[in-house]
């Protein structure tokens, strides 16, 4: 619980978790939704008690559940893959200089680039939810509204009704 926390800087809110490993301690950036569901789970517990008491075995099993059907993941390949993605996208900065930022950078850098920080993927608006479902289906071929239901959290009824309807305004567009 101590470790959901929100800095006030200036006009703006920047919303991070401390990550705490073997003595290290790193700061991360998450976004206004995270924190506000991180915080409604924190209530009622105390300050150093776990949120989610995952071992690394069962956080492996989960990660290679949701790996993508042509890829095996687990949580330490997967960070790997992702580290790698970010070097391939930096523009020049190492993942190493982005990581030593201090929080108002890596903030401003993840509001810029992160689909989540920028708002992209707010799957409360059907339009961005639409683009959301249909990337996960062109992307990972996952076809089945259950499945992606449990991916994002929805209701399996709304996906179908987006996509139902989504599909049919464009059909008539043409």
């Amino acid at each position: 619980k101590r470790d959901v926390v929100v800095l006030n800087e200036g006009n703006e809110q920047i919303h991070y978790l401390y990550l705490r490993k073997g003595g290290r301690v790193r700061k991360a950036p998450i976004d206004s939704r995270t924190h506000q569901i991180l915080t409604s789970l924190t209530t009622g517990i105390s300050g150093k008690e776990e949120i989610f008491r995952v071992s690394e075995r069962e956080l492996n099993q989960i990660v290679m559940k949701y790996s993508p059907k042509n890829r095996k993941y687990n949580a330490e390949s997967l960070r790997r893959a992702v580290i790698m993605i970010l070097e391939d996208n930096l523009l020049g900065k190492s993942y190493k200089s982005v990581c030593s930022s201090d929080i108002k950078e890596l903030y401003d850098f993840m509001s810029e680039f992160h689909p989540m920080f920028s708002g992209m993927w707010d799957l409360e608006d059907d339009d961005v939810a639409f683009d959301y479902f249909s990337m996960l289906s062109k992307r990972y071929g996952i076809k089945d509204f259950s499945e992606m239901s449990e991916i994002s959290g929805e209701k399996e009824e709304r996906i179908e009704k987006i996509m139902s309807r989504r599909w049919y305004q464009n059909y008539m567009d043409f």
